[in-house]
């Protein structure tokens, strides 16, 4: 288990990144912002996911970073998506059976096919409102 805030993020960080390139692609990083409160449907979510990307000056097909990650759920302003230590650990158990359970199945069944699942029912996370400022960004 995580011992400090740092590892705790990065392996947050990890268990989004389905296919281990070290970057969170739009369906990956979609994952994680279902999950802290982003409700949206396929094209707000790609003009947000686009928005983040913009702001920090990061190139599309580079997608979000572990440095980016960090800085984006260690950002306590409307731009950021602070998320408590506590939140993260929810979160890492949130996502870590889902990742398992992705890696038992063939590969063709990545994340990005899972685009409408952040439409139905999600677990709660209790995450505050200043801390989910998804389709609140321009």
């Amino acid at each position: 288990p995580p011992q400090n805030r740092d590892e705790l993020i990065e392996e947050t960080f990890h268990a989004c990144d389905r296919d281990r390139d070290g970057r969170l692609n739009s369906a990956e990083m979609r994952v994680f912002a279902g999950i802290v409160g982003f409700d949206g449907d396929d094209a707000s979510w790609d003009e947000e996911y686009h928005s983040l990307l913009r702001e920090s000056a990061t190139n599309p097909s580079d997608g979000v970073n572990l440095a980016l990650f960090v800085a984006l759920v260690n950002d306590k302003s409307d731009d950021g998506c602070y998320c408590t230590d506590e939140e993260l650990r929810k979160l890492l158990g949130m996502l870590e059976p889902a990742k398992l359970a992705l890696d038992a199945q063939a590969s063709a069944a990545p994340w990005g096919s899972c685009s409408g699942c952040l439409s139905r029912r999600r677990p709660a996370l209790d995450v505050q409102a200043s801390a989910a400022p998804w389709g609140e960004r321009r």
